[in-house]
């Protein structure tokens, strides 16, 4: 009588009895068909492997786990990066050529109320040869560009309009004020500045403002 219980709480139990009925299946040969004792040693075999199965198992579920891990850290990488390089495009400029300035201070605070925006005013003139630096460099740097979005932008020429540049006590060239809708100046810059520098200021004339 080969009929038994199987016990899955206890492995090793479940194990030698497989083993045994291997055995047995080899030694009763004569008198067993050759497919069942196939059969018996089949069972054998799945009952000796079966604590292995489930170690392979295992793992191969750790690894697959492991590996999805991998593919999301991966893919979030991946994600980052395109936003990090979408960053830096804004920030060079975002396709913007050059500051859209205005001729009018008055203008310029008509738009900023619109926009709610703060000014930043550009008090240059013709001779002034710091101002076209200014102008030929600092003002078409990318990260200068991109900062000047957040302002409206305006300049005055202080030979045209000396009463404007007598009101805001502009002395030496050039002097960039920024100001606020109602014409109050909340930050000044006087002479030149290297684009590294200028978007210094830009960015601390905006955190005054908040």
């Amino acid at each position: 009588d080969f009929g038994f219980k199987i016990s899955r709480s206890n492995t090793e139990k479940l194990m030698l009895k497989y083993l045994s009925i291997f055995i047995e299946g080899i030694f009763m040969w004569k008198y067993l068909t050759k497919w069942t004792c196939i059969s018996l040693g089949i069972i054998g075999i799945i009952g000796c492997s079966n604590q292995e199965i489930k170690e392979e198992t295992k793992n191969v579920l750790h690894n697959s786990k492991s590996q999805i891990q991998n593919q999301k850290k991966e893919t979030k990488d991946k994600s980052n990066l395109i936003q990090e390089k979408k960053g830096l495009q804004d920030s060079i400029g975002a396709g913007i050529k050059e500051v859209k300035w205005y001729v009018s201070l008055e203008k310029g605070l008509k738009v900023a109320i619109k926009e709610n925006k703060l000014l930043m005013v550009d008090f240059t003139a013709e001779w002034c040869g710091w101002c076209k630096k200014l102008d030929n460099t600092t003002y078409q740097n990318p990260n200068v560009l991109s900062l000047s979005r957040n302002f409206i932008s305006v300049k005055v020429d202080c030979d045209r309009y000396p009463a404007v540049a007598r009101k805001y006590n502009v002395g030496g060239l050039p002097t960039i004020v920024f100001m606020n809708q109602n014409g109050q100046i909340i930050y000044q810059v006087v002479g030149y500045r290297v684009p590294e520098d200028f978007v210094k200021e830009m960015r601390k004339a905006l955190e005054i403002s908040n």
